[in-house]
């Protein structure tokens, strides 16, 4: 008998984290008979099937297809890497496949969940979905933050909620047989968090991507972000951002989901307080900056600030150093 456990997401919940520790031990999960794929060695996310298992050459938000990759089109590649799947499962026999990929929580239509179901019963026995979400305000300030160090971006409330350790926790409820392997992995922060003084400087330069798309824009935002990395772990007085009761309360009341989530499925969370969820309308104009969201430390700030701009400068990466260097000559000149 064969068992397999869907993890689909949700975005921000630690599913990178989960895959990584997953694929870093699948060769001793393999051997307790819990197999954890690989695709092929430059692909770890099982997203990449999605276009084989619903029949139609979509393409996953969170994974892209490389040309050099065996197969040809997108639908081909995507077929070949279900075959590695099923070799896999042909070698091992595991007990249990564990897929990761938060595609897959993107697939809302009957006929997409129809086709996957099709392509997915004559190989398992038994098949769990199994989805970790967030309250909406510790998911709408993780996606803020998100958005601002890829690329530059702020982002519209998309709520969802959470789990603390998510891959001790999967690994607990449904892969139990391998829990101690998942708690000797090495563990390493996969996204350094910024404080909100960090948010608040690298907001200031956001102009300089306007009107950029795709790898323009993150190669023209990468250096910002790798500085203020380093700046923000640099200059004392770190601390995580938190956001102030007024947003927290807002996000709240622009919150559309969690009604719905506690009504039908009674999901909770405690964060929430359920006589404001969803009594603003959504539509409503709101991009809040950082300043909005989170209390900042200003002294703090206007340091990083500083530091920040002589950093960039350096690294020639405003498009006024020029004129300020002339201008500095001059006026010392003068």
């Amino acid at each position: 008998m064969t068992e397999l456990i869907l993890h689909i997401g949700s975005p921000k919940t630690g599913t990178t984290a989960l895959q990584r520790g997953y694929l870093q031990a699948r060769h001793a999960l393999a051997k307790r008979g819990v197999l954890y794929p690989r695709l092929n060695p430059e692909s770890d996310r099982h997203s990449a099937l999605i276009p084989f298992l619903i029949d139609q050459g979509m393409v996953p938000g969170d994974v892209a297809f490389a040309p050099h990759w065996p197969g040809g089109d997108i639908m081909g590649q995507s077929a070949h890497m279900w075959a590695e799947v099923m070799k896999q499962i042909t070698t091992h026999a595991p007990t249990k496949v564990v897929l990761s990929g938060e595609g897959f929580f993107t697939l809302q239509r009957l006929w997409q969940t129809e086709r996957i179901t099709a392509r997915l019963t004559p190989v398992f026995d038994k098949i769990a979905v199994v989805a970790y979400l967030r309250s909406p305000q510790s998911q709408y300030l993780s996606s803020y933050q998100q958005g601002l160090k890829a690329s530059g971006h702020r982002v519209a409330l998309r709520p969802r909620p959470y789990m603390p350790d998510v891959v001790e926790d999967f690994a607990t409820r449904y892969t139990p047989e391998v829990l101690d392997v998942i708690r000797a992995r090495p563990k390493r922060e996969l996204n350094t968090t910024l404080s909100a003084e960090a948010m608040a400087v690298l907001e200031t330069y956001t102009y300089l991507v306007e009107g950029k798309q795709g790898a323009e824009r993150r190669d023209t935002w990468q250096p910002l972000r790798r500085i203020m990395l380093a700046l923000d772990r640099s200059v004392p007085g770190f601390t995580r951002p938190r956001l102030t009761a007024e947003a927290d309360a807002r996000i709240q009341r622009r919150s559309m989901d969690v009604r719905w989530m506690c009504k039908d499925f009674g999901i909770t969370f405690p964060d929430v307080d359920y006589t404001i969820v969803s009594t603003e309308e959504p539509d409503a104009p709101w991009q809040p900056s950082i300043a909005d969201l989170c209390p900042i430390d200003t002294e703090r700030q206007a340091i990083m600030a500083q530091n920040m701009r002589r950093a960039m400068e350096k690294e020639r990466l405003l498009p006024t150093t020029l004129i300020n260097r002339i201008a500095r000559r001059l006026w010392r000149r003068g």
